[in-house]
C-alpha cells in the first residue's frame, strides 16, 4: 500500500510524499514487523525500485534492484540493471495475469482444523514472450521476470493468524454441523443401498431354492443371477451414497469462494529498463494491441501497465 501511495504521488508531481512512501515500504521490507516474522519480497522490491526512480533517486533504487537480484538470481536482467552507474532512460513495469484463484487445499497438520481450512492457489496467465521496438528500431523479446505467488501466501499466513482462535472456532462448529448433516444422509443413502441389496438377494435365494426343489436349472440360475444383481447393486448404491456425500461435504466446508484478496493482484510481472518501448504479445502481430499503459510519470520516467494475458482469452 505504501509503494501504490507513493506511485501516485509521484504521478501527482509529489515527490517529496512519494520518497516519504518509499522510506516506509522499504523499512517493512527490511524489518521484522510482525509476528510471522521479516517479508521481502524481489517483485515488491522492483516495484519500490520504479518509485525510487520516479522520485529521480537511482542511488535508492539501485539497492532495491540489487536486493531484488539476491533474492532471485536467476532474472539476470534485473541484476544487469542493479550495475548500472547511471540510470537508464526510464523503466517499463507490466502486470501480468488475471489473478490467482483460491481452492481448497485439505490436508492433515498438527492442528487438525487449522489443516482443513488451508487454501491453495491456481493460476491461469500465460507467462507469455512479449515483442517490443522502439523509434531508434531497437526490437527485442521479453519474458516474465517475477511472480507474485509469495504475495497470496503471506497473506494467507496472516490472515490465518490474525483470525486464527476466532476463525477456527467458527469453521468446527461449521465441520461438525456439516459432517452431522452428511453422516445423517449418508447413513440413510448407504441403509438404503443394503436393504434394497438384502432383498434383491432374498428373492434370489428364494428362487434358487425353487429351481433346486422343482429340478429346474433355468429357475435355479435366474436365482443366482438375482443374488449376483443384489449383491453388485448394494455395492455401487454404496459407493454411490459415500462419494456423494463426501462431495456435499467438501462444498459445505470449501472456503476458498469466500477469500477475495487474491483476485485483485496479479500474477507476474515484466520488468524492462525504458519508457519508449512499444509492446505486444508474441505471435499477435496480426492483432490489436491489448496491453494497457499510462503514460510516464516521474523525474526518471517510469511507466506501469497491465496485461490480463490469460489462457481464457
Amino acid at each position: 500500500m505504501h509503494i501504490l501511495l507513493g506511485l501516485y504521488f509521484a504521478r501527482d508531481n509529489q515527490f517529496e510524499k512519494a520518497a516519504i512512501e518509499a522510506r516506509y515500504a522499504g523499512n517493512l521490507l527490511s524489518g521484522e514487523w510482525s509476528a510471522e516474522g521479516q517479508f521481502d519480497d524481489p517483485a515488491l522490491r522492483v516495484l519500490l525500485a520504479a518509485l525510487w526512480m520516479s522520485c529521480g533517486n537511482w542511488d535508492d533504487a539501485r539497492v532495491d534492484l540489487r536486493r531484488a537480484s539476491l533474492l532471485s538470481p536467476k532474472y539476470e536482467d534485473i541484476a544487469i540493471l542493479s550495475e548500472l552507474n547511471n540510470s537508464p532512460q526510464g523503466m517499463t513495469i507490466i502486470l501480468g495475469g488475471p489473478g490467482a484463484e483460491p481452492i481448497l487445499n485439505a490436508n492433515m497438520n498438527i492442528n487438525f482444523i487449522r489443516g482443513l481450512r488451508n487454501l491453495g492457489f491456481s493460476y491461469s496467465g500465460r507467462k507469455s514472450y512479449l515483442t517490443w521496438k522502439e523509434k531508434n528500431s531497437r526490437s527485442g523479446q521479453l519474458s516474465p521476470e517475477l511472480t507474485t505467488e509469495a504475495w497470496h501466501q503471506r497473506h494467507l499466513t496472516r490472515d490465518n493468524a490474525i483470525h486464527e482462535l476466532v476463525e477456527d472456532s467458527k469453521y468446527f462448529r461449521k465441520m461438525s454441523a456439516s459432517a452431522l448433516k452428511e453422516g445423517t444422509r449418508g447413513g440413510a443413502k448407504i441403509t438404503a443401498a443394503v436393504i434394497l441389496g438384502s432383498l434383491m438377494v432374498a428373492a434370489g435365494g428364494g428362487l434358487a431354492y425353487a429351481g433346486v426343489a422343482g429340478h429346474s436349472v433355468e429357475v435355479a440360475a435366474a436365482g443366482i443371477i438375482l443374488i449376483a444383481v443384489g449383491i453388485q447393486k448394494a455395492a455401487d448404491l454404496t459407493t454411490k451414497a459415500i462419494k456423494e456425500t463426501s462431495i456435499d461435504y467438501n462444498e459445505d466446508m470449501d472456503i476458498s469462494k469466500e477469500y477475495r484478496f487474491v483476485r485483485f493482484l496479479p500474477e507476474y510481472l515484466w520488468v524492462t529498463d525504458s519508457h519508449t518501448k512499444q509492446f505486444q504479445r508474441q505471435g499477435w502481430e496480426n492483432r490489436s494491441e491489448s496491453i494497457r499503459l499510462v503514460k510516464p510519470f516521474g523525474k526518471i520516467p517510469v511507466k506501469i501497465g497491465y496485461f490480463s494475458d490469460s489462457i481464457k482469452e
